[in-house]
């Protein structure tokens, strides 16, 4: 459920409205209260581009992906469009929409620039995971995933890893992080982003933190 100064009812489009004005107002503000580290506007996280084998007699896999990659690019657009109108566009990055690391998220990005505006997202976010054998290679993970991507896009020049780290599963999460070998496997998540020339990366630091 939307905060009711937003979301609407039944009216997705009014809804993208509000939300652009008030992620406009939101900019506007933390200008005026001398804020300067805020320049980034991250748009959605992982949106709902997930679908279960039991869902598939309400809606198929490719509908489901391809609703959730236009609903986000017409959301950018619009939160987008309303910065431009009040001259905050250039004030501020738009990243978008945080793929998750599923098998649909190069798909999902096929759907995504069919509808989102040339010049609305700055820089596009993904997630990914890998590694849960620690002491193996697993640069050709990162590579094949990179590798589907490549097939969507021209050029990686835009993308960021905003979310990635060691997959170390959820038995012994803890363990597996303060392994010698957890730094391995970052560093080949480097290397490969490095040479598909990702433009940047983010390390999830939640397990980090303990």
């Amino acid at each position: 459920k939307g905060h009711e100064a937003i979301a609407v009812a039944g009216d997705q489009q009014k809804t993208i409205e509000n939300f652009a004005v008030f992620m406009s107002e939101t900019v506007k503000q933390l200008k005026a209260h001398g804020c300067t580290n805020a320049m980034n506007i991250s748009i959605a996280t992982e949106p709902y581009a997930y679908w279960k084998e039991e869902w598939a007699d309400v809606i198929s896999r490719d509908e489901l992906v391809g609703k959730a990659a236009k609903d986000i690019a017409v959301s950018i657009n619009a939160v987008s469009e309303q910065l431009k109108k009040d001259g905050l566009r250039k004030e501020v990055t738009i990243m978008g929409p945080n793929f998750a690391g599923a098998e649909d998220a190069a798909h999902y990005y096929g759907h995504f620039k069919k509808y989102i505006n040339k010049d609305a997202c700055d820089l596009i976010s993904l997630h990914k995971y890998y590694g849960s054998e620690l002491i193996d290679d697993n640069y050709d993970l990162w590579k094949s995933c990179a590798e589907e991507y490549k097939k969507e896009v021209d050029s990686f020049e835009n993308f960021v890893w905003d979310e990635y780290n060691t997959s170390p599963g959820y038995s012994k999460p803890f363990e597996a992080i303060h392994s010698p070998y957890n730094g391995l496997q970052l560093t080949l998540a480097q290397i490969c982003f490095m040479n598909y020339g990702m433009k940047g990366s983010f390390i999830w630091t939640l397990f980090d933190q303990q």
